[in-house]
């Protein structure tokens, strides 16, 4: 059986109502449902924690690229190996 068949065997076989993964919508639905109903309750909770967020990446957005012009600091240990090697720009877009 070739990967086409196989397609066309699944489409048959999780097709419920038209629908290839139908029995995925009410979950789906679902997860829309709750979403907005936490946006609209907890919307101050929302706004605090997105806000952190947003500073939390900031910052290690600006820590990244400051080491990455700088090179890591020869006089702070290396959190990954404990050891005081600078780590490289390849290293460092890993990580990005």
């Amino acid at each position: 059986m070739d990967v086409g068949e196989l397609q066309k065997r699944m489409e048959v076989t999780f097709n419920v109502d038209g629908i290839f993964g139908g029995r995925l919508l009410p979950i789906l639905n679902a997860e829309k449902a709750y979403g907005a109903h936490i946006a609209t309750t907890y919307r101050g909770h929302l706004v605090l924690i997105n806000s952190f967020f947003d500073f939390f990446i900031e910052t290690i957005q600006q820590a990244v690229a400051w080491t990455q012009t700088n090179g890591w600091p020869k006089e702070r240990r290396d959190i990954s190996t404990g050891s005081c090697v600078a780590k490289t720009t390849v290293e460092l877009e890993l990580i990005q």
